[in-house]
This record gives structure tokens, sequence and C-alpha cells, in this order.
């Protein structure tokens, strides 16, 4: 049976997920509480990032991180990872048991580069392949693991980074380098307007939501 996790900091949030048993909460890092020092270090950020943007960014990649090792260190297999501003589809759940990889099941599209549109071709109802010629996928709101060597090997392929970038522009990095290639559509997991509206890429950034991202 599929383990979920819910990547979260705040106990207002976790409220929406704590009634639900099938729900598991992986206390994350509060980027606010990380030495400047270490984030200096250890991640690039863009050259006119804030302080507090850099601290939330480092914050959300070393808990999804954790959670990684975590995974791995305990041979945990068949895991969804979630961040606690999402909400999920359970009816469609049935389709990870044919995924034997790194699967998205939310996100947002963009194009290879900042500058350029994502072209995603016909996408079809299930599991779809990704194109980084013509788009990535971007955000780490939800994905799947099905074996805990995956888990194991991107740990340590963006551990051995001498600097790291945000988690979901590691994993782009990695989809980029064709090691991260499906995922599910639509989204199986979407975002709650009302919360993710409220987080740190919104409110320190110029990324703004106008959708749940059903459709990225």
């Amino acid at each position: 049976m599929v383990r979920i996790y819910v990547i979260n900091i705040s106990d207002e949030r976790w409220g929406r997920y704590k009634t639900d048993e099938r729900f598991n909460r992986w206390i994350g890092c509060d980027g606010q509480e990380l030495d400047a020092k270490f984030v200096e270090e250890n991640y690039v950020c863009m050259w006119n990032a804030r302080e507090k943007h850099k601290r939330c960014v480092a914050g959300c990649s070393e808990s999804h991180l954790s959670l990684l090792k975590h995974i791995y260190e305990n041979e945990i297999d068949d895991v969804i990872i979630l961040e606690d501003d999402v909400d999920i589809d359970f009816d469609r759940l049935d389709i990870l048991k044919d995924i034997n990889e790194f699967c998205y099941l939310g996100g947002h599209f963009q194009g290879r580069t900042l500058k350029q549109k994502a072209h995603t071709g016909l996408l079809f109802e299930g599991v779809n392949t990704i194109n980084p010629f013509t788009h990535t996928i971007a955000g780490a709101y939800g994905y799947y693991i099905p074996h805990h060597q995956i888990a194991c090997d991107i740990y340590h392929n963006i551990m051995f980074r001498d600097k790291r970038r945000g988690f979901d522009c590691e994993l782009r990095r990695l989809q980029k380098g064709n090691k991260i290639k499906k995922f599910v559509y639509p989204a199986i997991v979407e975002l709650y307007l009302p919360v993710a509206q409220k987080g740190f890429s919104c409110q320190s950034s110029n990324f703004k939501l106008t959708d749940s991202k059903k459709f990225y």
C-alpha cells in the first residue's frame, strides 16, 4: 500500500491532513532557522533574491532531501511525497501500479529555459513522457517514488554538487539529463489555492498562481 508523506512545518497547515490516517507528517526544515553561512555555502540563488527568499528555498530543499534520505536509509518503497498546500485525488492512485520510476503527480510546465514557452505536444490521460527539449516540469507539489533506490540516486546526485539550487530546480536539471521522465496527466496532485497563494514562492517572487494546476 502506498505511503504518503506530507512535508510540513506549520501546525495550521497540517490541520487539513491530520484527521486522515492516510497522511504521514514529515517535519520539514524551517528555512528562517538556517544559518546564513550554511545557505551561502550550499545554495545558489538568483543574484537579486532577498535573504528571506534564499532561506525559504534552502529550507524547502533541505526538507525534501531529508525525506529522501529517510526513505532510502529505511528502504521504504511505494511512496508519495506531497507539499502541504495540495489536494490529492485518491480515486486515481491505481495508476501508480504500472509506474516503476520517479513520476510527477503534479507541477507546472515550463520551457527548457525561463524565456521559452512550454510546448508539450499532444497529452493523453495517464502517464506521459517529458520531452526536455520542449518542456520541463517545475514545482515539487507531489511526486511518486516506487522504490527506495530511486530516492537514494536522486539524493546523492543532488548532494554531490558543490552547490545546489532549489529542489525543484535540481529536479528540472535531472529532467534535462533524461534521468526523470514521467508525469501523470491530468495532475493527481493539485494546489489548494487558499494556502498555495500564501506560500513563499508567491510572496517573495514574481511567480503568480491563478489556478490549481490540474492541467499543469
